[in-house]
């Protein structure tokens, strides 16, 4: 009888050609660069919430297309994009790159260093693969 099951080892590098296809993916048609500031909101309650700069992330952002239908004005069916981060490990870095020992974690708010107009909050995040070395995050866009 000959076993469907794929051993450890192929399955191993099956992932690590799966992730690297995809950032290698992101870095071509990604938005944004690779350097993020990120923000965290502070307040409570119905008081107004401000952001507080806490450095940068490292990361890629892209956008995937089709996402599902949304509906728009008058209830028609539009198909929503969906954005996603995978950051290189969510440490949040200093001006001089230093870790400040925070990682980016949901609620945050990344802008891109090289264009303001991509700014998203991060709604997930969740290591990237066994290793853990990156974090897949999904991503809500603020205009």
């Amino acid at each position: 009888m000959i076993s469907l099951d794929l051993s450890a080892e192929s399955e191993a590098l099956t992932r690590d050609a799966a992730r690297a296809a995809t950032l290698a993916a992101a870095r071509a048609f990604g938005f944004g660069g690779d350097v993020w500031a990120i923000s965290r909101p502070s307040g409570t309650g119905p008081a107004a919430r401000t952001l507080t700069p806490l450095g940068h992330v490292a990361g890629l952002v892209f956008r995937q297309r089709p996402g599902p239908a949304a509906p728009a004005a008058g209830g028609t069916p539009v198909l929503a994009d969906l954005w996603r981060a995978i950051l290189d490990t969510g440490a949040i870095l200093d001006e001089d790159e230093a870790d400040t020992g925070l990682t980016a974690r949901p609620g945050d708010v990344i802008e891109s260093a090289a264009d303001s107009a991509y700014t998203f909050g991060l709604a997930s995040l969740e290591p990237w693969y066994s290793d853990g070395d990156y974090k897949r995050c999904e991503l809500e866009r603020r205009r």
